[in-house]
């Protein structure tokens, strides 16, 4: 973690900015074999597997316990250069992965809206969307330590689309207005982190945020509810897909 201070007049300083860094992770590995060629052979396929990451093309590193699972992008960063040659039995070594994101997360959580028909105190032109009774609004829960970073994909037709969350006193909500309505089966997808909208052949399109509504929001830890409102939807036909994993500093 990184840390930035100011110095205090009086003495001592001030947290100004903190950050979590990247993580390394040393990973012990055991390799068994009949005979020294054996142990050899296998070294070889497993420092082709783990050697590949590049820069856009991570590992993953998936740690299982009973009932769970936490996974980490690593990339190989040093150690298989230590290996004995002619091990016999078994033989045993520790590389290093760097991981740019330091954060474990969990299987993604995925939460949909179907449209149904606009609620009646609101006009033809601006119905909801909602996969529950109550119009739009939706109960998501974010098991992790931190918050979550959603992906949310849409399917038109969809002309206008605000996303909204509350948790208590933290409320959070953004517009979208896409430069071309989505037609029937065309999807736009919306990230929170990096910020960012891509429409349905891969355009940039974040300049279709209204900023001043707000920019996509995280999930907090706990419960919290999101409300989706879109327009120019047609029941059958428009849906919202949020996904998300819950991360952990710890696996």
């Amino acid at each position: 973690r990184s840390l930035t201070t100011a110095q205090r007049a009086q003495g001592g300083v001030r947290l100004r900015h903190q950050r979590l860094d990247e993580r390394r992770i040393i990973l012990g590995i055991v390799v068994v074999g009949a005979t020294p060629a054996e142990i050899d052979d296998r070294w070889r396929h497993l420092e082709a597997a783990i050697a590949s990451t590049d820069v856009d093309r991570p590992g993953v590193l998936t740690v299982a316990y009973p009932g769970r699972r936490r996974h980490i992008d690593a990339h190989y960063e040093s150690g298989l250069d230590r290996r004995a040659e002619g091990a016999v039995g078994y033989d045993a070594d520790a590389v290093t992965l760097m991981c740019p994101d330091p954060l474990w997360r969990a299987d993604p959580v995925v939460v949909e809206w179907v449209h149904e028909g606009p609620v009646d105190f609101f006009a033809d032109d601006y119905p909801a969307l909602s996969s529950s009774a109550i119009a739009g609004a939706r109960e998501v829960h974010n098991a992790g330590d931190v918050p979550a970073m959603p992906t949310t994909h849409i399917t038109g037709p969809v002309t206008q689309l605000t996303a909204a969350i509350d948790q208590g006193a933290w409320h959070r909500q953004y517009t979208v207005t896409p430069p071309s309505p989505l037609g029937a089966g065309e999807t736009m997808t919306i990230t929170a982190d990096p910020i960012a909208v891509i429409g349905p052949e891969g355009e940039l399109w974040t300049e279709a945020i209204d900023w001043s509504t707000g920019r996509p929001w995280p999930i907090p830890p706990g419960r919290a509810t999101v409300t989706i409102t879109a327009t120019g939807a047609v029941p059958g036909a428009t849906q919202v897909r949020m996904e998300w994993a819950p991360r952990y500093r710890v696996p």
